[in-house]
């Protein structure tokens, strides 16, 4: 089937049907494997639909944080190659002024050729990691780290940006984020002072890490480990898995993780598009 590019129509979220839209990401996910979830806070930035008649046959969002903008598109398996993902890609970054970056699995080819037909650089390289362990698979914890709840956004925003400082691999999350009611977000503390930070996305099966650091001066000090190892045993008493994302390129987070008893189970490939280029 060949679809002219003239029958596909870019529309917002207010106009089209929400069940046309979940049609459209099952449908995808459904076929390819490889693709993950929509990411949390991610339909709220600027989120298009590709449209022929009444039915949606490609979604994507572009959503802006902190001085840089991160794309996802994604088309159903039989519309692809048809030019729909150029039009939302078009559409999407038209006039954009902002460091564009985009991911998908190392596997992926065909996103892979996609962007840097568009002028991508491969920026680095992140593996996925899984847990699932039982209660008594789960690490102690240093008793001179203590985790509080937050909900106080300025405060989270303050520890994301300590803890991650200028890496590349900073994740893009906003207010919106932390309004979702399942996302958690947490401060670690050690001798009173905040030492560190976790945001997770609750799911029916697994807890998401979307970002968990700690800062640079407290290191090396279990701030981490307590961080993980509380959620831990609550996926092991819930019989859930947790996910996190490590740079490929850090041995060092990796061994650490690989310690605690994660296992990797795929790789993400992350570029960026620089303005002007």
């Amino acid at each position: 089937m060949t679809t002219d590019t003239h029958d596909i129509e870019i529309r917002s979220i207010a106009h089209v049907n929400p069940q046309a839209i979940r049609a459209c990401l099952n449908e995808i996910g459904r076929k390819d494997p490889l693709v993950v979830p929509p990411r949390s806070g991610s339909m709220v930035g600027h989120f298009r639909a590709a449209c022929v008649g009444e039915a949606v046959v490609g979604v994507g969002w572009l959503y802006r944080r902190q001085g840089r903008a991160e794309l996802d598109v994604r088309v159903t398996p039989r519309y692809r190659k048809q030019g729909v993902g150029s039009l939302l890609f078009d559409y999407l970054t038209k006039n954009n002024q902002f460091d564009l970056y985009a991911g998908c699995d190392t596997a992926q080819k065909a996103a892979d050729r996609f962007l840097l037909k568009r002028g991508f650089n491969l920026h680095g390289v992140l593996f996925a990691q899984r847990w699932d362990g039982e209660i008594e698979d789960v690490p102690s914890a240093f008793a001179t780290v203590s985790l509080r709840e937050t909900v106080d956004r300025d405060e989270i925003m303050t520890m994301l940006n300590q803890c991650y400082e200028n890496s590349w691999f900073n994740p893009a999350l906003g207010p919106e984020d932390f309004d979702r009611a399942d996302v958690e977000t947490q401060i670690a503390w050690r001798d009173d002072r905040p030492v560190g930070c976790m945001v997770a996305r609750i799911t029916d099966d697994t807890v998401w890490i979307a970002a968990i650091g700690t800062v640079p001066q407290s290191r090396g000090l279990g701030v981490g480990r307590a961080m993980l190892s509380n959620v831990m045993q609550r996926v092991a008493t819930e019989q859930k898995g947790i996910v996190l994302l490590t740079p490929a390129d850090d041995e060092f987070a990796l061994k650490w993780t690989r310690s605690l008893g994660f296992w990797t189970y795929r790789s993400w490939n992350q570029y960026v598009l620089r303005p002007g280029a």
